[in-house]
């Protein structure tokens, strides 16, 4: 028998123990795991039964519930589970060629927008659930739809930072206030 282990981190404890029966019902009676809480060292333990199919299942379990705690519905995940491979991607935006400060922060904000339709415009065309979290992203889905939905992301974050980037290399800040035509003469 093969065993998984989980770590939960404290501030996704409260949440997992709340949505624990959604969880057991999709990793025990869906995919025919063993599924236990280890409240004192707060790991969750996967294991498989001996009438189960190999650890695939087991593999996609343990994924089921790091994307529980990197943020994402249960319901959500078990959908993606359904249609094929569930693949996991976190990064920080520092993993993105970033801008740092405020355009970081306009950045992000241009991947939430308003009411989030670009984040779930990119949901929509590529088939992966997101999560932003600070300047943290995770995406879930199959590994080609997330790695597309990474390239679009970083798209939009860097968008401010590469439309500036090649002016500011071509340019001097003296031919912005006096552009090189104009010749000053000092006799």
């Amino acid at each position: 028998m093969e065993v998984l282990r989980v770590s939960i981190p404290p501030q996704r404890y409260k949440a997992l123990e709340l949505a624990w029966t959604d969880i057991h019902a999709v990793v025990s009676e869906q995919m025919q795991i063993d599924l236990r809480m280890n409240r004192k060292e707060r790991l969750v333990e996967l294991r498989t039964k001996a009438s189960a199919p190999g650890v695939r299942n087991l593999q996609k379990c343990a994924d089921l519930v790091r994307a529980f705690v990197l943020g994402l519905d249960v319901a959500d995940i078990s959908a993606l589970m359904s249609h094929g491979k569930l693949y996991v991607e976190s990064f920080g935006s520092a993993t993105l060629k970033a801008p740092k400060g405020g355009n970081l922060s306009r950045g992000l904000a241009r991947l939430s927008s308003k009411h989030g339709q670009e984040k779930a415009g990119i949901e929509k065309h590529t088939g992966t659930r997101i999560v932003i979290e600070g300047a943290r992203i995770s995406i879930v889905g199959s590994y080609a739809d997330v790695r597309a939905a990474r390239q679009y992301i970083s798209h939009i974050v860097l968008r401010l930072h590469s439309d500036l980037q090649p002016r500011a290399g071509t340019a001097k800040i003296t031919d912005w206030l006096c552009p090189p035509f104009v010749v000053w003469a000092y006799v």
